[in-house]
């Protein structure tokens, strides 16, 4: 059994025991930031893995709330990822951290041109 609580990783698969306004972030099986009120109960057995309201799962992690869940796989067996560790291909790249990265290269090329500017003229 393990005890979670406002900002726990999710460290394997389970099944909630008990929970007190519990709420996981689930960003990692909808691929956008989205909290769902986690509960002890059950769901129907073709509801997917982020419609599982009473499971919580490996990689999410616990927005609010405690609760204490009943560790039903882990490692390689987990439900997410069946393999266990990273995925095999990479994730697609957005154009917001394309862009940010684009940002980033062009701060520290105007840095380095400040830099030589400055020790330039403290030379001279």
């Amino acid at each position: 059994m393990v005890v979670l609580s406002a900002g726990s990783l999710i460290p394997a698969d389970g099944d909630l025991l008990e929970a007190k306004d519990f709420f996981v972030n689930q960003a990692v099986l909808t691929a956008k930031p989205s909290w769902l009120r986690k509960k002890p109960g059950t769901v129907p057995a073709n509801a997917s893995l982020a419609e599982r309201t009473n499971c919580a799962f490996t990689g999410t992690s616990a927005a609010s709330g405690t609760a204490h869940i009943l560790v039903v796989q882990n490692g390689r067996d987990n439900r997410i990822r069946p393999g266990g560790g990273a995925s095999e291909t990479a994730p697609p790249r957005l154009s917001s951290n394309r862009g940010i990265r684009h940002f980033g290269n062009l701060l520290t090329q105007v840095m380095l041109v400040m830099v030589v500017v400055v020790l330039g003229v403290n030379i001279f």
